[in-house]
């Protein structure tokens, strides 16, 4: 068995295929079934023999699927309005911040949403992104998406942000910004890093495209415990940027068979998850009425004291001389005759008595 976690698999002259890797929380909520760090999808596109790979995070598959979805039902209606290439290549409507409150809009978005607010915070972004700029040579792209929109009039804003040519263009469904893996580290201190994209154009007769560039780079530590790639020192000889492009209905099945295989894991791991947060309920409860109980009992407590048995009547033995009965001393109060009455006619001192 050569690829047993493949869930997805399309073969031509290149190949792109995907894998579910999940595996179980072990954390203090066991009924979030996945754990965050290792559960993951591995998409891999191999091309002339080399192989370049990335990790999708499972919180990205809600967002992709829908997505996915709306794209593929306007591509069916063939709703998509014909643009012209300058407009798609405008970088204030193309370019989209990769982290932070900004995370995921294009510089344009953030001056129709915030206005006056909103060129404060692009200033504020050009200024962050120049300063680290010789570290990360990339920044230049964003740096120039925020003049382009910087130049653009409040009706061009309006005109742009309002019509459909976003979507008749180049749609990123998925953006994956440089991850390291600290775990594949070569000797001289740089490590695997991955980038990819995932993209949706419905003018291409293959609409989708995955993209994943690969490469070694040096990677610091920051106080916080995150991890920081420094780009401009990457080993460029390693560099691997493969694409596979692929048309819509098979993104939608590749999509859908990742949502089944997440769900397949999360019905197989939720009874015992389940189980196992009851029986962890029990002993709390549990313990949690035995710290009372310790709580309530008396400082000073002293156990009761065991009240002796009554002692029985003492009857004082004679004692015994050889061949004669003797008569025992009883005690104060008891009779020696039996509480019997004697023969008719006669009374218990006409009996001879026992020498």
């Amino acid at each position: 068995m050569k690829y047993p976690f493949d869930i997805v698999s399309y073969v031509r002259d290149k190949t792109f295929s995907v894998e579910a890797r999940f595996e179980k929380t072990k954390d203090e909520s066991p009924l979030k079934v996945f754990d965050d760090t290792f559960s993951r999808y591995v998409f891999t596109v191999i091309a002339g023999g080399r192989a370049a790979t990335c990790n999708m995070h499972l919180d990205e598959l809600a967002r992709i699927k829908a997505m996915t979805g709306i794209l593929y039902n306007k591509y069916l209606e063939g709703s998509f309005t014909p643009v012209q290439n300058t407009a798609t290549a405008r970088p204030a409507l193309s370019k989209t911040f990769h982290s932070g409150n900004l995370k995921g809009k294009t510089p344009a978005q953030v001056l129709c949403e915030r206005g006056a607010e909103g060129k404060k915070l692009l200033n504020e972004q050009y200024q962050w992104l120049s300063e680290r700029l010789a570290q990360y040579p990339r920044n230049k792209e964003l740096m120039d998406a925020i003049v382009d929109a910087s130049k653009m009039s409040d009706e061009e804003l309006k005109s742009a942000m309002g019509s459909t040519s976003q979507v008749a263009g180049a749609v990123k469904i998925l953006e994956i910004g440089c991850r390291p893996l600290i775990r594949k580290k070569r000797e001289d201190g740089k490590c695997f890093v991955y980038e990819a994209s995932v993209t949706f154009d419905a003018s291409r007769n293959y609409p989708v495209c995955v993209k994943i560039l690969n490469y070694y780079a040096p990677v610091e530590r920051r106080e916080n415990g995150t991890v920081n790639v420094i780009v401009s020192g990457k080993d460029r000889s390693t560099e691997i940027v493969n694409e596979f492009n692929m048309t819509a209905l098979e993104w939608v099945n590749a999509v859908e068979m990742m949502d089944m295989s997440k769900t397949a894991f999360y019905n197989m791991a939720f009874p015992d998850a389940y189980t196992a947060a009851v029986n962890a309920e029990v002993a709390s409860r549990q313990e949690s009425a035995k710290k009372k109980e310790a709580q309530n009992a008396p400082v000073n407590a002293q156990p009761a004291p065991v009240q002796p048995a009554p002692a029985a009547p003492a009857y004082n033995a004679v004692p015994v001389q050889p061949g004669l009965v003797q008569q025992a001393t009883l005690p104060a109060g008891v009779s020696p005759v039996p509480d019997v009455p004697a023969p008719s006619g006669m009374t218990w001192d006409d009996f001879p008595k026992i020498a």
